[in-house]
């Protein structure tokens, strides 16, 4: 690869300009766009382009249109109006013959191109042979050789002249370190001789050249005037000659000032047109989020209802039925339940606002993917067909997050079936991967199926082809997955569709613990705790709690106060056992700061950080802040008990 500049930029101008004039000013731009070239530098007469810039334009050029001969059409269209000096001169300097002509072209070839050494190798009336060598380090292409036919053989033909023919004696492709090329024009002779030959030395002067085909009219006709001045005798003095020829260079000049402009111009309106689009296409996504956050919304508050009138119902039941334990215990399990339900769609609702870490415990799926899928069924004429095994190994999970990862699949696959077709499979079975042991969980629909140029887009928020939809749904889900380290994959055809989802699993067996709808078991305890939470309902429903377990309590809103009861109590020799904080905390001090306060005090404190915002990061990795333990508001008594049972010595 060479670096150094061989060849004028004004020869390039027959690329944009043959694009121009055959596809449209807006192909053009395009093609400009594409080279890296502006028209301004276009029309510098001081630029120098490599060698490789202009096999980059003859490449871009092919691959624009498609058209192998390209490059050659291109070539009859090269334009350099500051050679019309120059060749007029030739016009005056073959007025006595052809020889002269053809040896000045070949001693202003370089003021235009460096990359090839012409030569002069026959001259007479009927034949013209020009031989061609490439210098070395030139590696041209079969397309670079068509574009330089073009400038230099293929334009006379509209001027009376029979095109070049063109032999290549030796060709890099064989092994030479450059290529060499013979280009050879025969005409017949005619009775006026050298004024003919002024004629065709004026055309293959615009030719090699390579102006337009305007301009080479021009000089046609500049020539025959010459011409006719010979024959008769007429005087044409330099001045008036002179004078034509800048008249004719002003006139190329505005012809490539007119294709900038209108360039430039339709560059503007292009650039306008895009930025107007990419403004639409902005407020048209602010309109879908929020539409598709009101379907979300109106989604939860409906489900939330639900759950709030069934746990509302079954308490009610209870209250009537207290004259028969049995049976009241039976619906205080079941609001129980619901109370369980809305505590994972609060998670969901954190999940989507918050986004963060999930909050992970040792789970079973089993009861998890019924309870989950059975509640998102609520509503539809849908019935849901289980195959899963007892011995289904154990994960790490966030409850909530993977309770709405089926909720939500199961959801879309009830929105994908139309009437009459409603039957939904959802299985899970152990598999063990490349990457480890894992859970494999599918759920089945036979409803429309999905397109398979949308596959790749329905992973996307906002992504929906339901005019109901909130396009939320599977981003969530897959967003939920990856957090959990899985993956989550589609199939699909028409009447089928399959979503498979893989998550590790517990690597010991002998670390399971059940996933259950929130223990009902009771660990009784004893020993002293102290509650800091801003609500005055909630602290004094967990001291009651707490009692009822064999505790005794203290509660205080805000972390200043519980500093100095915890000091005050490690002074006198009554240390609180454990500590529950809420993360939010009151009067200044959050839950974090609240638990490095009291650990400075007591670098042995078992603290408890308790929150209802599950994805803050002190959740998911509250040893890294100093507490033993967390509690996901709103949680059970049994939960309460369960996690002082393990940290309570007593």
């Amino acid at each position: 690869m060479t670096t150094e500049k061989l060849i004028s930029i004004r020869l390039m101008k027959c690329f944009p300009v043959y694009i121009e004039k055959n596809y449209g000013p807006d192909a053009a731009i395009e093609y400009l766009k594409r080279t890296g070239l502006t028209s301004e530098q276009l029309n510098d007469p001081d630029l120098w382009i490599t060698w490789e810039q202009y096999i980059r334009m003859i490449d871009e050029l092919v691959k624009f249109t498609g058209d192998q001969s390209s490059p050659f059409e291109a070539g009859k269209y090269a334009s350099a109006p500051t050679i019309l000096h120059e060749a007029w001169h030739l016009i005056f300097a073959n007025l006595v013959d052809m020889k002269t002509m053809f040896r000045t072209l070949v001693k202003i070839n370089p003021m235009y191109n460096r990359t090839a050494d012409w030569e002069i190798i026959e001259l007479t009336r009927t034949c013209v042979r020009l031989r061609i060598k490439w210098r070395h380090g030139i590696r041209t292409t079969k397309a670079s050789c068509l574009n330089r036919q073009g400038m230099i053989g293929a334009t006379t033909t509209m001027f009376g002249m029979p095109q070049a023919k063109s032999k290549e004696l030796q060709c890099q492709s064989d092994g030479y370190d450059s290529c060499v090329e013979e280009y050879e024009w025969r005409n017949r002779p005619r009775r006026v001789f050298t004024p003919a030959l002024t004629v065709a030395g004026a055309v293959v002067a615009a030719a090699i050249t390579g102006l337009s085909h305007a301009a080479v009219d021009q000089w046609f006709f500049a020539a025959s005037i010459v011409l006719i001045a010979f024959l008769t005798g007429f005087v044409i003095d330099n001045a008036k000659i002179m004078a034509a020829s800048n008249r004719i260079n002003a006139e190329q000049n505005k012809e490539m000032e007119g294709l900038v402009k209108r360039l430039e111009d339709r560059y503007e309106e292009l650039k306008k047109t895009t930025e107007e689009k990419q403004k639409i296409e902005r407020e048209l996504y602010k309109t879908r989020q929020v539409e598709s956050l009101g379907v979300l919304a109106g989604g939860i508050a409906h489900d939330f209802n639900n759950i709030l009138g069934t746990i509302l119902s079954h308490v009610s039941v209870a209250k009537l039925n207290l004259a028969a334990p049995d049976k009241a215990m039976r619906h205080l399990e079941a609001a129980e339940k619901g109370f369980i339900m809305a505590k994972r769609l609060t998670g969901q609702m954190l999940t989507f606002s918050k986004g963060g870490a999930p909050v992970k415990e040792a789970i079973s799926l089993k009861e998890l993917i019924t309870d989950s899928a059975d509640f998102a069924l609520r509503g539809w004429n849908t019935r849901c067909e289980y195959s899963i095994p007892d011995d289904l190994w154990t994960i790490v999970a966030d409850d909530a997050q993977i309770s709405q990862v089926i909720s939500n699949l199961v959801i879309n696959a009830c929105q994908s079936m139309p009437d009459g077709h409603r039957a939904i499979r959802i299985r899970a079975e152990n598999a063990s991967l490349e990457t480890g042991e894992a859970v494999h969980i599918s759920i089945e629909d036979n409803g429309t199926g999905i397109l398979p140029e949308n596959l790749e887009k329905i992973f996307n928020p906002f992504y929906t082809t339901k005019p109901s939809g909130s396009g939320l749904g599977l981003s969530i889900a897959d967003s939920i997955i990856k957090k959990h380290d899985g993956r989550i994959t589609v199939e699909s055809r028409p009447g089928k569709t399959i979503f498979h989802i893989y998550l590790p699993a517990l690597e010991y067996a002998a670390q399971e613990k059940a996933y259950v709808k929130e223990r009902n078991v009771i660990y009784k305890g004893a020993g002293k705790v102290l509650v800091m939470d801003d609500d005055k309902a909630f602290s004094n429903a967990i001291r009651e709690g707490l009692m009822e377990l064999g505790y005794t309590a203290d509660v205080t809103p805000d972390g200043a106060e519980a500093i100095d009861k915890y000091r005050n109590a490690n002074e006198t020799g009554a240390r609180y056992d454990a500590v529950i904080i809420d993360l939010a905390g009151k009067g200044g001090l959050s839950g974090q700061e609240t638990m490095q306060r009291i650990l400075e005090i007591d670098p042995g404190a078992v603290g408890i950080i308790s929150s209802g915002y599950s994805n803050e990061p002190v959740m998911s990795n509250y040893g890294g802040y100093g507490f033993k333990a967390m509690l996901v508001k709103p949680y059970s008594i049994s939960k309460l008990s369960e996690t002082l049972h393990k940290l309570v010595k007593t």
